[in-house]
């Protein structure tokens, strides 16, 4: 089982997972991207040559989407995975966003062709809030004015639930804060 968290930047993921981490441990093996190890990378690598870059123009992503899918190779199908930081889904969501959208179809069949996650937490807040939030922080994802920024996640969250909530078996909604929710679902994963 592969658990992971999505939502728009800005919107609380890593605080959320930060609040939850001792719950998250006791049913899932966290997995960290910066931890990974010879034979995971080289296999990263195969991935990125052989199954991922050919035919898709955005080779950062392509690297990126290697390196992630990389880590499930390397574990039991029966292990219980939980992405602390992004995964594939939020991959490919942040680069849309960062690149307008553009290849949208191309990189959503990227997600379509490898395993995807079995449960993917949408961490949702009011499209004010979170653009506040991200105009905010000092280690901001997108560089670009208010209004912009407006506009690019309102078709995110178009993307979120038109394109990405149908590829995915179980999805949850969560809001910021929302830790007792986030834990139920993280306790009751293992029973589905």
């Amino acid at each position: 089982m592969w658990a992971e968290v999505i939502g728009l930047p800005g919107v609380g993921k890593t605080t959320l997972i930060q609040n939850n981490l001792e719950s998250i441990s006791k049913h899932f093996e966290i997995i960290e991207s910066k931890r990974s190890g010879f034979l995971q990378k080289l296999y990263a690598r195969f991935l990125y040559y052989f199954r991922i870059a050919p035919g898709m123009q955005d080779k950062k992503l392509a690297r990126k989407l290697s390196y992630r899918l990389s880590f499930r190779w390397f574990k039991s199908a029966q292990a219980h995975l939980f992405f602390f930081d992004s995964g594939v889904a939020q991959l490919v969501l942040e680069n849309l966003i960062e690149t307008d959208f553009a290849n949208k179809a191309k990189k959503l069949e990227i997600l379509q062709r490898f395993k995807r996650p079995d449960i993917l937490i949408v961490v949702g807040d009011k499209p004010d809030n979170v653009i506040q939030r991200e105009l905010m922080r000092s280690d901001r994802r997108f560089d670009c004015d208010e209004a912009t920024l407006a506009a690019l996640y309102k078709k995110a969250e178009e993307v979120l639930e038109s394109d990405f909530k149908p590829l995915f078996t179980q999805v949850h909604i969560v809001k910021p804060g929302e830790d007792q929710r986030f834990k139920d679902i993280i306790t009751n994963a293992q029973s589905h």
